[in-house]
């Protein structure tokens, strides 16, 4: 399962967040959402340039919605790309892509020796003109033929896209038994809300065959092609410095997952440092619910969100955490997703002292796209559920990541916990702490 942290071979370094697929062992994947989309008003498909999400040369596997697609690098220094389709229905065939392909999640294979490439340009072409039961089952054939194991499995066992994704995702990829350095790459949504996408397609294949073959009747334009942009693909200089920080994200169990198709993944990310909090504000653990209970607060504190509800929940959403690798401090910013000053992106924070580690733990307050539910996202990201009644709360807030005038990454941070109510006090020490440890300017927002 090796897989790439650098952007190196990236059109530009684009921010690398954790994420997990349906409870499955986390990964890191860049973010290209960002880059330019164009819509195929023919198919409805996005489309997006290749350009501006790779370097030349990039070899990938391209999992779009539902469409699965292998691209290599041409002698021209363009791409080719292996095209299937499903229910047997049509011939495959490898064309170039004119710079463009369907938006979705990118799997590439960093580092292939030559051998590789020509070993799968060369299959590719002796699967020209094959029939196949699926667009993946004729690429998992493809690259079986090349060589490409997951697992020391052969690839050409899975048919459907979301489970060949799945495979690759837990098992990685090997080439001649030697292991192959992967980076996950997405050009869209959350891998959770493209894969519900995906299933719901795989589902319904069978109508979706019969449209298409209804629609090959009626002439329709070519897809359009991406014009490049003259000022090319901007850059960022990604951050690095400060001490080394244990990163991970948590596991929901196998209920957890299924329920992430209609209410979005919940993860809660996790930052564990030993840079102690040493302000005395800190030496005492805030309490849940303190002070003198009104009648809304006890219903929340024995009932909705009691100790046993609270148990059950974490154990559905939250099974456990994957800590996943090690990273500078300063580089943690870049994981966080940005907001804009109207529309900031805002995470719940818990932080909770375990001897010398101090452990900071995020919750998103909303998914974004389709499996965004306000009153969900606020349930499944309360304080009290994230910290799970740890005895050792010693923060807890609300935090986001956005730019100043200056184009310069700021963190901001509030005192907004309901459940926990830290002082002023707290929240002027504990920005403070995050200015150190991050080397990154705080800026401290008092409610009205």
């Amino acid at each position: 399962m090796d897989s790439s942290t650098s952007a190196d071979g990236l059109a530009v370094p684009f921010r690398r967040g954790l994420e997990t697929y349906f409870g499955h062992h986390p990964r890191g994947v860049f973010d290209a959402s960002g880059v330019r989309h164009v819509t195929d008003e023919a198919t409805g498909t996005e489309l997006v340039r290749i350009d501006e999400v790779f370097r030349p040369g990039a070899v990938f596997i391209g999992f779009g919605a539902p469409n699965v697609f292998t691209v290599v690098p041409t002698d021209e220094g363009g791409w080719d790309k292996l095209a299937g389709f499903m229910g047997f229905s049509k011939r495959s065939y490898v064309a170039p892509t004119k710079g463009r392909v369907q938006s979705g999640v990118f799997v590439e294979l960093v580092g292939l020796p030559s051998d590789a490439i020509a070993a799968i340009t060369y299959e590719m072409q002796l699967h020209v003109g094959k029939r196949s039961a699926t667009c993946a089952r004729l690429n998992a054939e493809m690259l079986t033929a090349a060589g490409f194991t997951s697992g020391a499995r052969p690839l050409s066992s899975w048919a459907r896209p979301s489970r060949l994704f799945r495979r690759i995702w837990r098992n990685g990829l090997e080439w001649r038994r030697e292991p192959v350095q992967l980076r996950f790459v997405r050009t869209g949504p959350s891998l959770v809300e493209h894969f519900t996408k995906v299933w719901r397609k795989e589902m319904t294949a069978g109508c979706r065959m019969v449209r298409k073959r209804l629609a090959e009747r009626r002439s329709h334009a070519a897809a359009p092609v991406i014009p490049p942009l003259l000022a090319g693909v901007t850059s960022e200089t990604p951050r690095t410095g400060g001490p080394l920080i244990e990163i991970g994200v948590s596991r929901p169990t196998w209920l957890g997952a299924r329920l992430a198709n209609f209410v979005g993944e919940r993860p809660v990310f996790v930052a564990r440092t030993q840079v102690p909090l040493d302000d005395h504000v800190f030496m005492d653990a805030l309490k849940a619910y303190p002070g003198r209970l009104d009648f809304i607060t006890k219903v929340k504190r024995y009932i909705l969100f009691s100790r046993p509800v609270i148990w059950v929940l974490r154990h559905i959403i939250m099974r456990h955490v994957d800590i996943s690798e090690t990273v500078d401090a300063a580089g943690v910013i870049d994981m966080l997703q940005e907001g804009t000053e109207d529309d900031p992106f805002v995470y719940n924070l818990v932080v909770v002292r375990d001897g010398p580690v101090v452990e900071l733990r995020l919750t998103r307050l909303k998914n974004g796209g389709a499996l965004d539910h306000p009153r969900i996202n606020w349930i499944l990201a309360k304080h009290v559920l994230t910290a799970g009644y740890h005895p050792s709360v010693v923060y807890a807030s609300e935090i986001w990541v956005s730019r100043n005038a200056q184009g310069e990454k700021v963190i901001s941070l509030n005192r907004e916990s309901g459940t926990y109510k830290p002082g002023s006090d707290r929240l002027t020490a504990f920005a403070d702490y995050l200015s150190r440890l991050f080397l990154a300017d705080v800026q401290i927002q008092e409610g009205d």
